[in-house]
C-alpha cells in the first residue's frame, strides 16, 4: 500500500511537471505579447517576473493550467502593487495569490476547457443587453453588421477589462462589485434565462 502511495505521489508530480512544461511553453510566447509598450514588460526583468507568477499558478492549479489571457491578469497585478506589500510579502507572491483569488473567486469558472463561466456570463450580458431600454437595438445592429457582441465581450470578461477600460485602476474598481457579481451571478443567470 505504501508503494501504490509513493506512486501515486510520482504520478502527480510527473503530471504537474508535464503540465508547468507546456504551459512554460505558451507562456514564453505570449510574454512578448503583454503589455508590450508598458515600459515594466520591455525588459527581461520584468517579463521574467511575469512568467514566475504565471508558472507559479501552473504548479498550484494544474487543473486550470495556463491560457491567454491570464498573462495580462498577472501583469495588471503587478503594475499595481509596490515592491514590498503590507505584511512582507513581495510584489511577486501578492500578485500570485491576487490572481488565484481572481481565478477561483472572482472569475471561478472563466479559465477552464469549457470556459463555463465565461460562456454564461457572456449569456448574460446579452440577455442584459437586450433587455436594457437604451440598449435593446444594439444586438440587431450588430447582427446587421455580421458581428456578435460575445466577440468583444468574451474578451473583455476573459481579461477582467484590463485592456477594455482607459484607467490603468479602472479595472480595479470594477472588480470591486465583482464578489457582490460572483454571489449574486446565479440569480441574474436565472433572470436572464426567463
Amino acid at each position: 500500500l505504501a508503494a501504490q502511495g509513493g506512486a501515486s505521489a510520482r504520478q502527480r508530480r510527473a503530471r504537474r511537471a508535464s503540465v508547468c512544461e507546456e504551459a512554460a511553453r505558451q507562456i514564453d510566447l505570449d510574454l512578448p505579447r503583454t503589455f508590450p509598450d508598458h515600459a515594466e514588460f520591455a525588459t527581461a526583468d520584468g517579463r521574467s517576473m511575469l512568467r514566475r507568477v504565471l508558472c507559479a499558478h501552473c504548479a498550484r492549479s494544474p487543473q486550470v493550467g495556463y491560457t491567454q489571457s491570464l498573462n495580462f491578469l498577472a501583469a495588471f497585478l503587478l503594475l499595481q502593487l509596490p515592491a514590498r506589500v503590507e505584511g512582507g510579502l513581495g510584489r511577486e507572491e501578492a500578485a500570485f495569490w491576487l490572481l488565484e483569488c481572481v481565478i477561483e473567486r472572482l472569475l471561478p469558472s472563466y479559465f477552464t476547457a469549457q470556459l463555463t463561466g465565461v460562456l454564461a456570463d457572456t449569456r448574460t450580458l446579452d440577455a442584459l443587453v437586450a433587455s436594457h431600454p437604451q440598449l435593446h437595438a444594439l444586438p440587431p445592429h450588430l447582427e446587421s453588421l455580421g458581428l456578435d457582441l460575445s466577440l468583444v465581450s468574451t474578451q473583455w470578461l476573459m481579461l477582467g477589462f484590463v485592456t477594455a477600460l482607459p484607467s490603468e485602476t479602472a479595472p480595479l474598481r470594477l472588480w470591486g462589485i465583482g464578489e457582490w457579481l460572483v454571489q449574486t451571478g446565479r440569480l441574474v443567470r436565472r433572470r436572464a434565462w426567463t
